[in-house]
């Protein structure tokens, strides 16, 4: 979607970076567990994400702003295990 075609209609009629909220909460956060101890997670990164919309077929992707940051983490919580 970010090269500006649905995949699902071939639609260009794409909105980008749309924000996705829950009512009354904050943004929609892709999170990652970064701290396990005995089965408990003891930390978290998350990282806002923004959605690319077809304005024909209503599909939709979901994008993290910062996935290097995700993936990091990742990496840093398997290396824990």
């Amino acid at each position: 979607m970010k090269n500006g075609h649905c995949p699902k209609c071939a639609s260009t009629d794409v909105v980008a970076e749309v924000h996705v909220c829950p009512p009354m909460e904050g943004e929609l956060q892709a999170v990652i567990d970064t701290h396990k101890i005995a089965f408990v997670i003891q930390g978290q990164e998350s990282q806002p994400v923004r959605a690319w919309v077809c304005g024909t077929c209503g599909f939709t992707e979901f994008y993290a702003l910062h996935p290097e940051r995700i993936l990091a983490a990742d990496r840093q919580y398997r290396h824990q295990e």
